[in-house]
């Protein structure tokens, strides 16, 4: 029998950005074997009318790229993820906007997430 994928489980993090204001994302994602995968998490700037907002049930397919990295596909977005050498850490690139979680311009950032499998 093959072994899973070392990215199944559930993985989780946050960002706080250089911002003039107070800005938090928290994020939670777990893997499955079959390639799916389901994201979850909030978003809390009060100051740009976000107070602890949360997404919840984002599903997502991945795939295995080699190399320790990843992607991650939600509709026609994608989400790359790194895992460093020991498979405890995985960076995840994601833009709050661009995904749709968020339709405030100022949230529209490249955010490098650290992820810790729990």
């Amino acid at each position: 029998m093959e072994e899973p994928d070392k990215i199944v489980g559930t993985w989780t993090g946050s960002y706080a950005p250089q911002m003039p204001f107070t800005a938090v994302a928290t994020f939670n994602v777990v893997f499955n074997a079959d390639n799916t995968a389901v994201s979850s998490g909030n978003i809390n700037a009060p100051i740009v009318g976000y107070d602890n907002k949360a997404f919840s049930d984002i599903e997502l397919t991945w795939s295995n790229l080699g190399n320790n990295q990843y992607k991650g596909f939600y509709g026609d977005k994608s989400i790359t993820f790194v895992m460093d050498e020991t498979g405890s850490t995985l960076m995840m690139t994601i833009n709050p906007y661009v995904m749709g979680l968020t339709s405030n311009l100022l949230l529209d950032m490249d955010m490098v997430v650290e992820l810790r499998k729990v």
